[in-house]
């Protein structure tokens, strides 16, 4: 699955796209969602960036658990500029030391 996708993205010029997100929904019991916002209202934090931390944080351990995914997941990092990954499971990764950006690699 996860190799699908990323081959989906290696095909795709991201850098001439505008479509550069997706939209996603969640449906929750009233209950959750009552806490979920109280959270994000204590913590001054948006409801989306909550919920994006830990998508990122959960992509980026499937990611790093599957090392045939690592090569082809470098190859689209050095094609993209970085301000598109950042504060994503790619970011994630690289200051875990999983993924290494090829201008990283030549500094080593």
């Amino acid at each position: 699955m996860i190799k699908n996708q990323i081959e989906k993205m290696k095909n795709r010029s991201i850098e001439n796209s505008v479509d550069l997100y997706e939209k996603i929904s969640l449906k929750m019991p009233s209950k959750n969602y009552a806490m979920f916002d109280l959270l994000s209202k204590l913590g001054s934090e948006p409801k989306l960036s909550m919920l994006s931390k830990d998508v990122s944080s959960m992509i980026s351990e499937i990611i790093s658990s599957e090392s045939e995914n690592i090569d082809m997941l470098e190859e689209i990092l050095n094609t993209i500029p970085s301000h598109l990954y950042q504060k994503s499971f790619i970011e994630i990764l690289i200051n875990q030391g999983v993924v290494v950006k090829s201008s990283d690699k030549n500094n080593k």
